[in-house]
């Protein structure tokens, strides 16, 4: 088996072209453990708007590019290049799932008239905190559910390999994985097809 590694510094250090581009990562193989795989192996099909909305089997990942390519569009407005990583994330999805959760959340919550002013809507923190318990949310890395656990259910993980880290335009593959993805999965490796 190759040696692996994983946390969060390493999520970061593969999404950031800068950090791979030197010399002593030509040719270097790795294998770490990615969050969210599923939209990780979207790949630079994610980035392309005229294929974002079949980037995968995965509906909720069709989505998330959607948007990906929008924010990509704004901002190479500002930046040239916008995004330099040809494949959405693990981080990018981590985030868009918790800003989504949050927002279903409050979709739930019955919001209450403000007595000082007729037209606002008060939210209370302990009844958004009761709504986020209550909510599932099947996200683009995992479904989340904080009514049993504090944790993410079926977290989808996979042992990702890069053949060459210094290839900043290389997708990852997958070697192994766990979790629920959407639609087939390969039964040896358990990584989505």
């Amino acid at each position: 088996m190759p040696e692996i590694i994983g946390g969060d510094a390493t999520a970061r250090f593969f999404s950031e072209r800068g950090s791979r581009k030197i010399d002593e990562f030509r040719n270097l193989r790795v294998s770490y453990v990615a969050m969210g795989a599923e939209l990780v192996l979207a790949g630079s099909v994610c980035l392309n708007p005229k294929t974002n909305n079949s980037a995968s089997k995965n509906p909720k990942v069709n989505a998330f590019c959607v948007r990906y390519q929008k924010l990509h569009e704004d901002l190479g407005q500002y930046f040239k290049p916008a995004i330099s990583n040809p494949f959405p994330a693990a981080r990018s999805g981590l985030a868009y799932d918790s800003v989504s959760l949050l927002l279903a959340a409050i979709q739930e919550m019955k919001p209450q008239p403000d007595p000082d002013d007729t037209e606002a809507l008060v939210f209370s923190l302990p009844g958004l905190a009761l709504a986020l318990i209550k909510t599932e949310y099947q996200g683009v890395t995992s479904t989340i559910l904080f009514e049993n656990s504090q944790i993410a259910e079926d977290q989808t993980m996979a042992i990702l390999e890069f053949k060459d880290v210094y290839n900043v335009k290389s997708h990852p593959r997958c070697l192994q994985a766990t979790g629920s993805f959407y639609g087939k999965k390969d039964n040896r490796t358990g990584c989505p097809q």
